[in-house]
């Protein structure tokens, strides 16, 4: 080698030593060095159990509750069936966790969460798919309740209910249920509050054998498909609300009563079908129609409510083999609207079967046949017998226009 070389290589050494006298340098390198000591021991303190977390002349042993805690998840997750949770209150043989928190936010979309008979008084937020059921004989042995503006939030994911009650002990401002995603079923539930029952934007719901006392059972908008089965609704207030062009809402063998309203109000467009359903004893019209809303009825019993059967504002209905009786009305118009009726009963109604707002008579395209206790009237004021009561014995059927 070269004298030149040499020396160039001296130079070179000579600056690197330079720089490493810089004292910023320096304690960026001490920086450097100590992290990595902190990630070394804190992965030793996270994942092997009583660990002590030490780096030079620090020496800080966890807190012993922190470590139990942290030893009984780490039990319970080697431990536990795979994908099925228990919970229990009272901690008693077999349960995984105390509280639905903590199995929710251990466990992975398709598991199991089996809540054990009590009370738990927690608020739960949910964004992952699982199934929480109650491990009782009926669903009144388990409750899931809070006194929060609301109990059970989704998020997202697919969220079901079994065999269980749930309940908020707020005020009437309160729900039970906020779904503002995802999608959430109930399968033999109870829903029980003083104020809001379900409360469906932009998810779907699908509810079966569902059985709800509240100040209002549902309320669905946004973009959402909602199905109810052999489900039982006791309101103080409306029933369901439904509103929005992107809403669909099924009702089969569904009961509604409301003591201060009505059964169904549907607006804005949505598009609600039930059939084999019940609405008596509401305290307004069963059916509220309005603002380009739809309201498709087939075999169901509409009666003994304190307002008319069905009242249309700017919505359209569509009537196959309802019975109506026992009301103000069959169906009232109170604004342009349509109405098909077919097959259907109409009978001790005050104001008639068909009733009409003064001056909209000319505004309303009725269309219909095969009905009983029917005829369509001129245009009339809604205080005007709009027909007569269903036939009597051995007279015929009377058509509509």
């Amino acid at each position: 080698m070269s004298d030149e070389t040499s020396a160039a290589s001296l130079d070179n050494r000579a600056e690197g030593l330079y720089i490493l006298d810089d004292v910023w340098v320096r304690v960026l390198i001490l920086l450097l060095c100590a992290s990595g000591f902190f990630c070394h021991e804190w992965l030793q303190v996270k994942f092997v159990k009583g660990r002590s977390w030490t780096f030079g002349f620090l020496h800080t042993k966890l807190d012993p509750a922190v470590e139990n805690a942290s030893k009984k998840v780490n039990e319970i997750i080697s431990s536990k069936i795979a994908g099925r949770w228990t919970v229990d209150r009272n901690m008693a043989q077999g349960a995984d966790v105390a509280n639905l928190p903590l199995a929710i936010a251990n466990a992975k979309d398709g598991d199991v969460i089996a809540v054990r008979p009590g009370i738990y008084d927690e608020a739960i937020t949910l964004s992952k798919s699982v199934t929480i059921e109650g491990s009782g004989a009926s669903p009144e042995d388990v409750w899931i309740t809070s006194q929060g503006p609301k109990t059970i939030e989704v998020l997202k994911g697919r969220v079901s209910f079994r065999n269980i009650t749930l309940s908020n002990a707020g005020d009437e401002s309160s729900w039970v249920v906020v779904a503002t995603g995802g999608s959430i079923s109930l399968q033999k539930t109870h829903v029980r509050a003083p104020g809001y029952g379900l409360r469906i934007q932009d998810a779907d719901l699908d509810a079966t054998d569902v059985m709800m006392d509240v100040k209002r059972g549902l309320s669905v908008e946004g973009k959402s498909e909602s199905r109810m089965y052999r489900t039982q609704i006791a309101s103080k207030s409306s029933a369901i609300l439904a509103a929005g062009s992107n809403v669909k809402l099924v009702l089969e063998r569904t009961d509604i009563q409301s003591e201060e309203g009505s059964a169904i109000e549907a607006s804005r467009f949505a598009k609600v079908h039930i059939t084999d359903g019940t609405l008596a004893k509401n305290a307004r019209a069963a059916v509220v129609v309005n603002s380009g809303a739809e309201a498709r009825l087939g075999k169901t019993g509409i009666t003994d409510n304190r307002g008319c059967g069905l009242l249309v504002d700017g919505g359209a209905v569509y009537l196959e083999q309802v019975n109506i009786e026992n009301s103000q009305c069959g169906v009232g118009f109170a604004g342009p609207s349509t109405a098909d009726i077919r097959k259907s009963v109409f009978s001790h109604l005050s104001l008639g079967p068909i009733a009409f707002k003064r001056g909209t008579g000319k505004e309303v395209v009725l269309r219909g046949s095969d009905n009983v206790g029917l005829k369509i009237p001129e245009q009339g004021g809604a205080s005007e017998k709009a027909s007569t009561d269903a036939p009597k014995k051995g007279q015929r059927k009377t058509r509509s226009r």
